[in-house]
């Protein structure tokens, strides 16, 4: 437990809902009474009252009536200056996640509830989200475009995407076909869906219902390939069914020639894996090389279940990261199954999220002057997990095998010769640098495994 006497209510309250989110997957009852204790301390906590909603709601009415609660707290928490003076950067700001993050799961709820009522309110919220946040950190965009459509909203539709015209994904691309059918502009619909296939061929068997949306869908996808075409079909698939001419019209087109099937047996992502590099295109080929000697160790249990560890982080690095950071997060992920983590509780993603954010935080990911860069929040994202899920996952890892900021044993190869940690030891009572040292003492250190090599050996290198 924290210590949390000398902080204000409303920091007070956020230091509990850490220690609910550590627990939320392993003891929910005690999760949910940490949340209580917040709002006893700050009644407008809101990270507190969208956790209860979650755990103590099994109708989605019951949800959404919760949760439009939550984001009220959310407003009045941050007040109405504070939205006047931030509009237009909101995600940038910690402060507003728990408000963001609100508003993303009540928008959720509705489109779950399905009424054109609860759309209707699933826009709004979306709508203000981006107004609030027009990068669109949180992939919003996607289902705003699934509402409009499904609400036969195609000016808005159209005004959506051209405020977003760059989008490379699937959603998008599957979304313009539907809305260029739907105004009468075959001729462009077909010149889309060509283009649609490309970026993903798999999206149009669901759309056409010749095969059913599994009940239970992976937390993250890779672009071009099923996971993807899943995300894409939950998103549009009520839309497309709004407009059963439209929907004719495709399975029309996909019954006649043989375009379809000379696109589904194409390799799907080897365009969007082109973008990563050589490397890890090769990772990708080849994703259990050294499976084996992670498995060494690990009880029998869990290698199914670091099997799949090391699939989610070999993708998102692949897609995302480099060879190094592959590496590191594929021994961590091997590290954590053989310890005392909890790995078999909460989702696989969101353990994945931990990986790769303990990995980064190690290595500075998220400042922008290293390359590669990438902000906490779209390493979540990527995962399609929270942001408190990827923390409350993280620090249980960081807590097991006592990980820290510059940690040497998890630092990148490429990042060795400039962490200080690497290269501090004690001699005599006293911290030095030990590339300061003598040659002899350095040889000592190396010999004893305390140092990755000479430096005095390598002046060349060192020197750039």
């Amino acid at each position: 437990m924290r210590l949390t006497g000398h902080l204000a209510p409303r920091e007070e309250a956020q230091e509990l809902m850490w220690e609910a989110m550590d627990l939320i997957h392993r003891d929910e009852a005690q999760a949910a009474r940490f949340c209580r204790k917040a709002i006893e301390h700050y009644p407008d906590c809101t990270d507190a009252l969208t956790m209860l909603a979650e755990i103590e709601t099994e109708y989605v009415r019951d949800y959404v009536v919760r949760m439009r609660e939550a984001v009220k707290a959310g407003r009045r928490d941050l007040g109405p200056k504070f939205f006047e003076k931030n509009r237009g950067h909101f995600w940038g700001l910690i402060e507003t996640r728990p408000f963001m993050r609100a508003m993303e799961m009540l928008s959720q709820g509705l489109i779950e509830w399905g009424t054109p009522q609860a759309l209707d309110e699933a826009i709004t919220i979306q709508e203000e989200m981006l107004q609030l946040n027009p990068d669109d950190n949180q992939g919003v965009r996607d289902w705003l475009a699934g509402c409009y459509l499904a609400r036969k909203r195609y000016d808005d539709t159209s005004a959506l995407f051209t405020r977003y015209p760059d989008d490379w994904l699937a959603a998008p691309a599957w979304a313009r076909v539907l809305l260029a059918c739907v105004v009468g502009e075959e001729e462009r619909a077909q010149d889309l869906l060509a283009e649609a296939r490309e970026r993903n061929p798999h999206v149009e068997k669901y759309l056409t219902g010749r095969k059913r949306l599994p009940k239970t869908r992976a937390g993250i996808y890779s672009p071009g390939d099923e996971s993807e075409a899943e995300y894409c079909a939950g998103i549009l698939l009520e839309a497309w069914k709004k407009h059963p001419k439209a929907r004719k019209w495709l399975k029309k087109v996909t019954q006649s020639g043989g375009r379809v099937a000379d696109r589904d047996n194409r390799d799907a992502p080897k365009a969007p894996s082109s973008d990563d590099g050589g490397v890890d295109a090769e990772a990708d080929r080849q994703p259990d090389r050294d499976l084996p000697a992670l498995m060494r160790g690990v009880p029998k249990a869990r290698t199914e279940l670091l099997a799949d560890l090391i699939g989610l982080v070999d993708a998102f690095c692949s897609r995302h990261l480099n060879g190094e950071y592959r590496e590191l997060c594929r021994q961590l992920a091997s590290s954590i199954c053989r310890k005392t983590v909890p790995v078999h509780r909460g989702k696989r993603e969101g353990w994945a999220a931990g990986v790769v954010y303990v990995i980064g935080r190690v290595n500075f990911l998220s400042d922008p002057a290293q390359t590669p860069y990438m902000k906490s929040e779209d390493v979540a994202r990527g995962f399609r997990v929270s942001m408190s899920t990827m923390h409350a996952k993280a620090r249980k890892i960081e807590d097991a095998l006592k990980i820290m900021p510059l940690d040497p044993e998890w630092t990148l190869p490429s990042m060795i010769d400039t962490n200080p940690l690497v290269w501090m030891l004690e001699m005599d009572g006293f911290i030095m640098d030990v590339r300061q040292a003598s040659r002899e003492v350095q040889a000592a250190a190396y010999e004893e495994g305390l140092i990755p090599y000479i430096p005095a050996d390598r002046p060349a290198d060192r020197e750039g």
